[in-house]
């Protein structure tokens, strides 16, 4: 269960016009072509070959590989992270990598990988995500070199129906593949196979994960009162969001929530700036500045009930003491409680989030489903390094 507090220590309205809301559902309903990440019964039909793949996964290997970056990486780490205990022993081991070029610590990687057993999940929707390509080339001779005959049996890929590089070494060598639709989007993919496969390799539960989100996009009054609020800070210029948590298992789902709406809203010159906090620990580097310095944002705080009764009442006599304290200083707070951190409050979550991205987009009247600017500093990069002689090569 889920609970939200949109009134709590700020005096904005908690609901959309009734004719602003039809307007939003009715174009996004008939105008709207990127919207296959709505259509959850689409990943329900996909449950049970994702499941028996994860089952011959886990039987095979030591270590499960998932190569990716920015929606092919960070809605599966971030359930992971937030769903596993970090102190029990996994098996198979999971290691999420490519989200930078090849550096220092791929070396240690490789050296790490050296002799064991892999399987190896390569994630791009393009096929051909140069960071995503890079990592899988350097990494693709130590399964060769364990696997021998049985590499091509070792690697999983998931990338779109029609093209890229990913696309073409699959089928030469006859790879396992899984789609990313067209009408999906990266960042509204944790909830397709690019998220699910991951997640079922660490034994979470799918099915629950998709039935919460089920439950949000029945809910999705609760979505527009968030993105409406928000849209109403902007218009009363906060210029930044802070995504506020006080659980370190937490934070790759504050990564994900500032890719989700960055990349969402973050066009002709408009949206919030995301930014994330966690508590304690950035009220004694930060916390000055936000009790006294400008008044640029409000805060989303997203807590978990924590199983400790203790923790828990510190948790929310700080959450309390945080909110009344940062209302002085005009910054205000909307609360988003969890009962507890499971598959089924995180599926819905993410949907909820979804949503809330979708229609603060249209009340900024910028489109969600792409992402343009992201693709100046990849075609500067890529000419960059032909000019140093370094290109992609044809995987082999």
């Amino acid at each position: 269960m889920i609970t939200f507090n949109f009134k709590s220590f700020t005096q904005q309205p908690n609901s959309m016009p009734k004719e602003k809301k039809e307007a939003i559902k009715k174009k996004f309903q008939t105008e709207d072509n990127k919207k296959g990440w709505y259509d959850l019964e689409r990943q329900e039909a996909k449950i049970k070959e994702l499941e028996e793949t994860a089952i011959e996964i886990r039987q095979n290997c030591d270590i499960f590989l998932v190569i990716g970056i920015g929606g092919s990486f960070l809605g599966a780490k971030a359930l992971y992270e937030a769903l596993r205990d970090p102190y029990q022993k996994e098996t198979p081991e999971i290691i999420f990598t490519g989200t930078s070029l090849p550096n220092d610590n791929l070396t240690e990687l490789k050296h790490y990988l050296k002799g064991k057993r892999m399987f190896i999940n390569v994630i791009s929707k393009s096929g051909n995500t140069l960071e995503t390509i890079l990592t899988f080339q350097e990494l693709l001779p130590l399964l060769k070199e364990t696997a021998q005959e049985d590499w091509t049996k070792r690697i999983i890929i998931t990338t779109n129906n029609q093209q890229g590089k990913l696309f073409d070494f699959a089928n030469q060598y006859q790879i396992k593949r899984f789609t990313i639709e067209d009408d999906i989007g990266g960042r509204f993919s944790v909830l397709s196979t690019v998220g699910l496969l991951p997640l079922a390799v660490a034994q979470k539960n799918i099915r629950d994960l998709l039935e919460g989100a089920k439950k949000a996009r029945s809910e999705e009054d609760l979505a527009y009162a968030y993105a409406f609020l928000r849209d109403q800070f902007y218009q009363q210029g906060k210029e930044l969001e802070a995504f506020v948590i006080y659980d370190e298992k937490l934070s790759y789902f504050t990564e994900w929530l500032k890719q989700l709406f960055a990349e969402s809203q973050g066009k002709k010159n408009k949206g919030l700036f995301p930014v994330s906090l966690l508590y304690s620990r950035d009220l004694h580097s930060l916390g000055q500045y936000l009790q006294e310095g400008k008044t640029l944002l409000f805060e989303t705080h997203i807590r978990a009930i924590q199983k400790d009764k203790d923790y828990n009442t510190l948790e929310e006599e700080l959450q309390k003491s945080v909110c009344e304290s940062h209302v002085e200083n005009q910054i205000p707070s909307i609360l988003i409680t969890m009962d507890q951190k499971n598959e089924w409050n995180f599926g819905y979550l993410i949907f909820f989030f979804y949503l809330s991205a979708m229609v603060g987009s249209y009340l900024l009247d910028v489109p969600y489903y792409n992402q343009n600017g992201v693709e100046v500093y990849k075609k500067k990069l890529t000419k960059a390094l032909e000019k140093e002689k370094i290109t992609l090569t044809s995987l082999e």
